[in-house]
């Protein structure tokens, strides 16, 4: 009977060990974010710049990445490639973030150093409960993407010209825009007045989901 008594109750042991490890894996599935299925499908290839741990108010931990992609995309596709490195860091993270930011820009390297280049930021609140946790209103995704089209070849030269000699027409500390627009244009062959540098309308569409 004692050897009956101590099967049963390892049998028992066995069987609650089962149940809570299936209990933990439920949760911790619930508990990881998911993509909008608008987005399904529409994720371009990405390569991430730099990474940064914060840590914020309420003890929660904000993971933050640069990323950049090419500009030949659509809007859906920006904030979809956003969504996926989003994703992707989350997973890949040792010590799970409660919340991931991506900033993400233009990958012609015209854009280097300078922010007319970016063309979304996201931020992903794992438990939706915002940056600090006190903001439980079930928004996970909060998405903001540019939607221009890809710049021409001469909108990239403009830029890179600008960005390489604008320390040049320095005048009490501001920039001469007349004198380097003017250089600029005998560059690239157009008029001074028809010289402007290209720059996303990074808040022209928006999400919360």
């Amino acid at each position: 009977m004692n050897i009956l008594k101590k099967l049963t109750l390892k049998k028992v042991a066995i069987v609650g060990a089962v149940l809570w490890l299936l209990v933990a894996y439920v949760f911790d599935q619930l508990a990881k974010p998911s993509a909008p299925a608008q987005f399904d499908g529409l994720a371009k290839a990405y390569s991430v710049e730099n990474t940064e741990t914060q840590r914020k108010a309420n003890d929660r931990q904000q993971l933050i990445l640069n990323i950049q992609m090419s500009s030949a995309s659509t809007d859906e596709e920006r904030a979809a490639t956003m969504v996926q490195a989003a994703l992707d860091a989350y997973r890949e993270a040792r010590k799970k973030p409660d919340s991931v930011a991506i900033f993400m820009r233009d990958n012609n390297t015209a854009f280097n150093g300078i922010l007319s280049g970016q063309m979304g930021m996201l931020t992903l609140y794992v438990d939706g409960c915002g940056l600090l946790g006190d903001t439980c209103n079930g928004v996970h995704w909060d998405i903001s993407v540019a939607d221009n089209q890809q710049p021409s070849q001469q909108e990239y030269e403009v830029i890179r010209l600008w960005n390489q000699n604008r320390s040049q027409f320095q005048v009490n500390g501001m920039t001469d825009e007349t004198a380097l627009k003017s250089f600029i244009g005998e560059q690239v062959g157009t008029p001074a007045s028809d010289v402007s540098v290209f720059s996303y309308n990074l808040f022209a569409r928006e999400y919360q989901l």
